[in-house]
């Protein structure tokens, strides 16, 4: 990689820095570390304030992320999800060229609080699947889950048909996908039990989405609350958009997060 600089060129070196960062960054896998600041520095023949500048906006971008007395390190790729149809996380992940897979932290059928009985329009008592996940992409934790389905629409449910998809696992058995749903996101802080299941510090940002999902015929199908780490998910939405276009932010790569 050519690591020099072109002085004469009216773009600001901070600027160069980070094209020649961006660069490295596609040759290294993620969570590996980049060279430190005095490296750096030596290399461009910069100050260290010129390089921790191309340091922050990287890292503001989410193409690397700092670590306190550690170092730098490439970020993984961002899961996107977009709304041109109701995604499923599994359909996130797969769509950013990654590996989806979950642990099932709990799988049975239980009795419907007052919330969740309101939430899915049954009578409080009756029996729903509650499925708890971790949700990961090529093996790393990014969003925990919990789902509650109403047995009386869909009576037979394994454990082996939620470790993918539930969605999926849905239209196959029962031919009942989701179609619509509404969605509440909330900016909260990781409690002791998310932080331990998602492999993140106590008080981490997280989003919260509380969903509600329903069939083709506005059945409640699912009501879900899905603790999603705001390191790895970006929220894409479009307003007003116009049938057959599809919008992206300057020099992100065309791929959105729903199939």
């Amino acid at each position: 990689m050519d690591q020099s600089l072109d002085r004469r060129d009216s773009k600001p070196l901070y600027e160069q820095i980070m094209e020649h960062i961006r660069v490295m960054a596609q040759t290294l896998k993620p969570h590996e570390a980049i060279p430190s600041e005095p490296e750096l520095a030596s290399r461009y023949q910069v100050s260290r304030g010129t390089v921790k500048q191309a340091l922050d906006e990287l890292v503001h971008e989410g193409v690397l992320y700092r670590v306190p007395k550690r170092g730098t390190f490439v970020a993984p790729p961002r899961i996107l999800r977009s709304f041109t149809r109701l995604p499923s996380h599994s359909e996130d992940i797969r769509a950013r060229g990654l590996t989806p897979s979950a642990d099932v932290v709990h799988f049975g059928v239980e009795r419907a609080d007052t919330k969740v009985a309101r939430y899915l329009n049954v009578s409080h008592g009756a029996p729903v699947w509650r499925i708890e996940r971790v949700r990961r992409a090529n093996g790393e934790p990014v969003l925990l889950s919990t789902s509650y389905v109403p047995k009386a629409l869909v009576p037979e449910l394994t454990r082996e048909d939620v470790e993918q998809s539930l969605y999926e696992a849905l239209a196959r058995r029962y031919d009942m996908r989701p179609v619509w749903a509404h969605d509440v996101y909330t900016a909260v802080n990781a409690h002791s039990y998310e932080a331990s299941l998602l492999g993140v510090p106590l008080g981490a940002a997280l989003l919260l989405n509380e969903r509600l999902s329903y069939l083709a015929d506005d059945r409640r199908i699912e009501y879900a609350l899905s603790y999603i780490r705001g390191d790895q998910y970006e929220i894409h939405i479009d307003i007003n958009r116009p049938q057959n276009k599809s919008g992206s932010l300057p020099d992100e790569p065309d791929e959105r997060g729903s199939p």
